[in-house]
């Protein structure tokens, strides 16, 4: 199990996340991303499953927006 000091702090685009990420949501909490559907071919959105929110109410960002996450940190070497 990962620690908030295991952690870094990035900003990346809505279409750059990753199963793992800690994502700041528009409910103001924080929620971890369990699943992504980019949608079809050019789509403009992402849509984000995360732990709280459940897989039947994901949420829908545009590719372009910008996301606050917290992103494992990667191993020392």
């Amino acid at each position: 199990m990962t620690t908030d000091t295991d952690r870094v702090r990035i900003v990346c685009r809505a279409d750059a996340l990753k199963v793992g990420d800690q994502v700041r949501t528009p409910d103001h909490r924080w929620e971890t991303v369990t699943g992504l559907d980019p949608g079809e071919a050019y789509s403009r959105s992402t849509r984000v499953f995360t732990d709280v929110a459940g897989p039947d109410f994901p949420w829908v960002w545009i590719n372009r927006h910008t996301v606050t996450v917290h992103r494992p940190a990667p191993a020392a070497a």
